[in-house]
């Protein structure tokens, strides 16, 4: 019995002093919420990739939403279900449009919009 608390206690010292790589816990994690999953190192980091770009992708159409919203672009319609839906403010239709081509004109000559975004 001693001998096993000795030897548990030694792995815990081990684990404390080990450095945990930031994505570990969230392979983890997954492991743990998929017990049957089986992926090589490419699935799996491209799991994570897809994660990680929709979460960023969600966050930053948010921001930009909230902006449009609140300097009047975009309408912001609720719904009785479902998430609210947005759409073009018909009175700032053509502040958007000096918004965007103002935006174009302040590009580095040679550089397509496609290429930024």
């Amino acid at each position: 019995m001693a001998l096993r608390l000795l030897g548990a206690s030694r792995e815990s010292a081990r684990m404390a002093v080990t450095r945990v790589p930031p994505r570990a816990r969230d392979i983890l994690k997954h492991c743990l919420n998929n017990p049957l999953m089986a992926d090589s190192l490419e699935g799996i980091a491209s799991w994570r990739l897809i994660e990680e770009i929709v979460r960023q992708r969600v966050t930053e159409t948010q921001e930009a939403l909230h902006w449009l919203v609140d300097n009047g672009y975009l309408d912001r319609s609720a719904r009785a279900t479902g998430p609210p839906v947005y759409k073009l403010n018909p009175n700032r239709r053509a502040d958007a449009e000096r918004l965007l081509r103002a935006r174009e004109h302040s590009r580095p000559e040679g550089r397509s919009r496609r290429k930024l975004l």
